[in-house]
């Protein structure tokens, strides 16, 4: 074997077997069996290596048909689809089917508006004065929106045009449609049905006149919800019923609707028109009422909903907040509604009008709150106001998937230079600022060639494409270029610049092909599994960072080497870093190395401080190629081998992972509201009321297409199990289900034709009514019978509208089957409002008919969609919606065998689901990634021992980084468990360069030690090879962290909150792997680290001049070293 090699000649397994072979070193027997496994993956290596080297025209070839892939690559761009609607981006893989069955046949969303007024802390003492006054405002700011004028293409709007209206169906009375249609009534849930002072959100716009009828003169003359008696009016239409066109069969539905107005409702104002006492409002108010019932059914809202108290103490007079909820209609129902009226929009325009509306609504509201702030600046208020709209999250997510220019320059520039820097030498022949520029550039072009490829695949861009991105794969993608370069550069220095470039480059490959793939192969599995979460916006991110991973893998494994063979040729042609057309012809070796030992003796006051300590660093740093390694070298690395800073450190090691264990009993899985809102919007605010007080949210039951007929039974019970669970609310009066609903309505009609004791007047209209029904349901009961209903009263009444059945011990009343496709056509007609208040969006809708005319009734189809309402409350924490969340699906699945087909709907609901089964996901997929670890760390090093280490690192640091973050009171929710899984898998770069040069390492003599049952070799000391590994690794790793801090920190310049959150969940990530890299693993491998694989057998006394050498240096070899060593240090500027 050649003189003066160095021990890493035997980091090679290929080389380390010939020395083996020929008595020049030894292994034991397990190490040198892996040693012909290392050779395979080495050759790999070697054989690309070759490639590159073969002469300079192929390597500037190989370089260039990377750049031109890469560059075709981009050209995918033109296919790149950016998604910005929340349903698409948000909603998880399940539900999204889900939210696909309902929208095929619903048409378009009914979206809310919430108008929330806060009270602070510090108003728990409420007075009468204080609250009148704040209940009165909200009065007026919600008055203001619904009278808020949108002007769109060329027509002004206001909400009366576009909200969701309380169903009053036509009927054959022209005035009582003319009365209702003018009322107009909008649905609304608020805290201020409560009060007389609620009818001022329904009264018409000033320029409705509503007039009274002619034959009401006892009614007031101009009709507003303020004065107007719903059942004195019906019983004036009943009185006149030959002017009226008074009709019994539909009176008898619109009977059933408890209908109040709002006339007996107190007043909290002393306002002249007030037809009611007045009261003290209280905030303990509501809580008493139970419910605020406004002008029709739709509007009785639970307390609530509409009201926040102290969810932590809920049982005192604590009233927070209160809020009312404006609904809008549907897409279809706007357009229907305005055509009526003569106005005809396209569906597309009905969405920008909805759009333009919600806009216009919720700058108003923040203006208005504003203009309250600055009128209060003298007296400061207590309230706030708030307003929120369904579209608030879309107008975000289409602004933040436009990329902000300034922060992607800004981000590129510093890294740019950093990289830049980081290769710069004073000697403009040595320095490799090229090398760091074409790096940088390589991971550019491949991390927009991985965006084209993705895009091309149907892969659609989101704001995480767009904001977070750029910045996390420059950061990864740059740190395998500082291994490869630094170590093409730590080689050239030990080898010296006359070695050939085939031979450096062949052993960077070797030395750095293992650990950077092994890095790459963690990062790769680590978002890949992320995929897991089965969220779009998250699998569209993660595929597009893994196959970037990729393309910089192999763009830095095949370009970066072919760059530095011809950055090679540069340096020895003599021409200039970066302007490499320009030859340094004043560049001279021999004065490079005069001027190193110039003035070696003297001291600082001689030459000055700067230049002493210039010469001090030189003198020190000619034996390592960098001052970051020097400073290990010199102190780092001694100071960790000191026996008392080693238990101080395992001391340390353990209290931190105890402290990230503690963290991981306090992690979180659900996201706050608060996290979706940019820096200084009142959303954030909102959000935080929302979460503190209210916790609740609307879902609906979804039955899909089966025979309803024949399982009413099971669909009551099923209905019953729901209403029973805790928290949950029906949203109307009546019970809510459609079924049950429609079973009431028979019953009722039974007992008003045949048991209770009614008048003529009642009781004639209901027993026509029945004998109608019965002809057209059983057209065959009545010639069986031989008996005419309308002389016959017993006949009538033998026949059963509902029936009983049994099912699981339980007897339940329900619609004979045979008749219910009938019934549910009958009902749906003549007990229109209950119908339609119901929301059921029974689909196919029941046929409507004359209800004079009851020939033209035909059965309801088959249904394929029918959904029931409801509300949740209380739900404080995660877990607790989780579970309620959970409970619901338990119950909907015990139905499936039934063949009942279901499922929960409802966008908060859907959040929820969302976060079942996270916790198991995020354990499974980082198991998986501690596996790809192990498993990849044992093939390339064939090693057991080390792959065993590698993955408990691996354990530690996902243990740490979840702990930590719960300590920073970030949750571990679907938007970070992205960021985590990957962070578990960048951990890995952080420990796998130390951990494979320390068991290649080897050290200047062998002992014999036992261990254990085993006699085992150890040859060399430990501390000696961990020494050697950090010289050799510290600093690429170092750099590796910086940069990728570097990558990411404009992250945190993003407004969104949860965004940035991210960059938090990074920093935790380099913090915790730089400490178990650079302090704690260095300590581990000293103490229990694997032996090394292969070491050196002495023949001569000075084991410094090479392995199996036994001839001294002479002294021109001597001088020539030292000439080599001081030019390198006189050059050298950063690493």
């Amino acid at each position: 074997m050649a003189d003066n090699q160095d021990d890493e000649y035997l980091h090679i397994a290929a080389n380390a077997l010939k020395e083996i072979k020929s008595g020049n070193a030894t292994a034991f027997a397990p190490y040198k069996y892996a040693l012909y496994g290392r050779v395979l993956v080495e050759k790999w290596f070697e054989l690309l290596a070759r490639l590159y080297t073969s002469s300079l025209p192929a390597a500037v070839i190989l370089f260039a048909a990377v750049l031109v892939v890469y560059g075709a690559f981009c050209a995918g761009f033109v296919r790149a689809d950016a998604e910005d609607e929340l349903n698409e981006l948000f909603v998880n893989v399940e539900s999204r089917k889900d939210l696909d069955y309902t929208e095929s046949f619903l048409s378009g969303e009914i979206g809310s508006l919430e108008i929330v007024l806060q009270y602070r802390p510090a108003t728990r003492d409420l007075n009468k004065t204080n609250f009148t006054q704040s209940l009165l405002e909200h009065v007026d700011v919600v008055r203001s929106v619904i009278d808020l004028p949108v002007r769109y293409k060329g027509r002004v709007y206001t909400f009366y045009d576009l909200c969701t209206y309380g169903p009053f169906p036509p009927t054959t009375m022209p005035d009582f449609d003319r009365i209702m249609n003018a009322l107009h009534v909008c649905v609304m849930f608020t805290v201020l049905d409560c009060f007389w002072e609620g009818s001022f959100l329904q009264n018409p716009p000033s320029t409705v006149v509503v007039e009274r009828p002619s034959y009401c003169p006892h009614m007031p003359q101009f009709l507003t919800w303020s004065n107007f008696n719903y059942q004195e009016f019906i019983d004036c239409l009943a009185d006149n019923a030959n002017v009226s066109g008074y009709d019994p069969n539909i009176i008898q539905g619109l009977s059933n609707l408890r209908f109040d107005g709002y006339l007996d409702k107190p007043c909290f104002s002393y306002h002249q028109d007030c037809p009611s006492e007045v009261i003290e409002p209280h905030s303990n108010l509501f809580r008493e009422a139970g419910v605020c019932d406004g002008a029709t059914a739709a509007s009785v809202t639970p307390y609530q909903l509409v009201t926040g108290y102290e969810l932590a103490d809920p049982d005192t007079d604590s009233l927070r907040t209160f809020r009312t909820n404006l609904l809008l209609g549907g897409t279809d129902s706007v357009q229907n509604n305005l055509r009526s009226n003569g106005i005809d929009l396209t569906q597309g325009d009905v969405i920008g009008l909805l759009n333009e509306w919600k806009d216009r609504m919720y700058d108003h509201v923040v203006d208005y709150d504003e203009g309250r702030v600055k009128a209060y600046r003298e007296r400061p208020s207590n309230d706030r106001l708030y307003g929120f709209t369904s579209n608030f999250f879309d107008n975000l997510a289409e602004e933040l998937s436009v990329a902000v220019p300034a922060l992607l320059i800004t981000g590129y520039v510093l890294m740019i230079i950093y990289c830049a820097l980081a290769f710069l030498k004073f000697d403009l022949v040595q320095s490799r600022m090229s090398a760091g520029l074409v790096g940088v550039f390589i991971v550019i072009l491949g991390t927009a060639a991985a965006l084209g490829i993705t895009a091309a695949a149907g892969v659609s861009f989101s704001l995480l494409t767009v904001q977070v991105y750029p910045f996390l794969i420059l950061g990864l993608g740059v740190d395998d270029m500082f291994v490869i370069v630094g170590t093409f550069v730590e080689i050239e220095k030990k080898k010296g610049r006359d070695a050939p470039i085939k031979e450096l480059i062949k052993d960077t490959m070797v030395a750095v092909g293992p650990s950077i793939t092994l890095t790459s192969v963690t990062n790769f599995a680590g978002f890949l599994l992320a995929y897991t979460i089965p969220i779009p916006i998250f699998r569209f991110f993660v595929i597009e960072v893994a196959v970037a991973i990729a393309f910089n893998y192999i763009g830095l494994v095949i370009a970066m080497p072919c760059f530095l063979v011809f950055d090679y040729y540069r340096s020895h042609g003599k021409l200039m870093d970066v302007l490499c057309c320009i030859p340094v012809w004043w560049h001279s070796d021999k004065d490079a190395v005069a001027n190193a030992h110039v003035s070696d003796k003297k001291d600082a006051s001689e030459v000055g401080c700067i230049t002493y300590t210039y010469r001090w660093l030189s003198e020190a740093s000619r034996e390592y190629y960098s001052i970051i390694t020097m400073l290990v070298a010199k102190f780092y690395s001694p100071f960790l081998q000191n026996f008392i800073v080693k238990i101080f450190a395992v001391i340390g090691f353990f209290i931190l992972l105890a402290f990230g264990i503690w963290g991981c009993t306090r992690i979180t899985f659900f996201a706050r509201g608060s996290d979706f809102g940019i820096d200084g919007s009142p959303y954030i605010e909102y959000a935080d009321i929302n979460d503190a007080y209210y916790i609740s949210f609307p879902f609906a039951i979804v039955t899909k297409s089966f025979n309803y007929s024949g399982l009413q039974p099971q669909l009551l019970e099923m209905d019953q199990r729901i209403r029973d669970v805790d928290n949950v609310l029906a949203p109307s009066a009546s019970n809510g289900y459609w079924i049950r609903e429609m079973i009431g309505f028979y019953q009722n009609l039974y007992s008003s034709a045949c048991v209770f004791p009614v008048g003529p007047e009642l009781k004639l209209p209901a027993q026509g009514l029945m004998t109608g029904i019965i002809s057209v349901a059983d057209p065959s009961y009545f010639a069986n019978a031989r008996c005419d209903p309308t002389t016959n009263e017993t006949c009538l009444c033998s026949y059963n509208l509902v029936i009983i059945d049994s099912y699981n011990g339980e007897n339940y009343t329900i619609i004979p089957p045979a008749n219910f496709y009938y019934y549910l056509t009958f009902w749906s007609t003549l007990d229109g409002v209950t119908y339609g208040l119901l929301g059921a969006f029974l689909n196919p809708a029941p046929p409507q008919f004359d209800p004079t005319d009851f020939s033209t009734v035909v059965p309801a189809s088959l249904l394929l969609y029918a959904q029931t309402n409801f509300y949740v409350f209380g739900l404080a924490g995660d877990t607790a919606g989780i579970d309620h969340i959970h409970t619901i699906n338990i119950i909907l699945d015990s139905y499936i065998e039934y063949g009942i087909d279901a499922y929960n709907l409802g966008e908060t609901a859907i959040n929820f689901a969302t976060v079942i089964g996270i916790k198991e996901r995020i354990l499974s997929a980082s198991g998986f990634i501690v596996i790809a670890c192990f498993v990849t760390t044992t093939l390339f090093l064939m090693d057991l021992h080390s792959g065993v280490l590698m993955g408990a690192i691996v354990i530690v640091n996902a243990v740490e980084v979840a702990g930590y973050l719960a300590h920073f009171r970030i949750p571990l929710d679907n938007f970070a468990s992205v960021v985590y899984l990957a962070g578990i898998a960048i951990g890995v770069e952080f420990t796998a360069p130390l951990a494979f040069y320390f068991l290649k390492a080897t050290s200047d003599g062998g002992e014999y030690k036992s261990s254990g049952w085993w006699i085992l070799k150890e040859y060399g000391s430990r501390n000696e090879r961990m020494h050697k590994a950090l010289v050799n690794r510290f600093t690429p790793i170092f750099n590796g962290a910086v940069t990728t801090f570097i990558g990411v920190m404009m992250i945190y310049f993003v407004p969104l909150q949860f965004i940035r959150s991210y960059f938090i969940i990074l920093m935790i990530v380099i913090v915790v792997g730089l400490l178990n890299g650079l302090v704690f693993l260095p300590v581990l491998l000293s103490l229990i680290g694997p032996f090394a694989q292969v070491q050196p057998t002495f023949t001569g006394t000075d084991p410094s001049k090479g392995v199996g050498t036994t001839n001294p240096l002479t002294e021109e070899e001597v001088e020539d070293d030292e000439k080599k060593k001081a030019l390198e240090a006189s050059t050298t500027f950063m690493y």
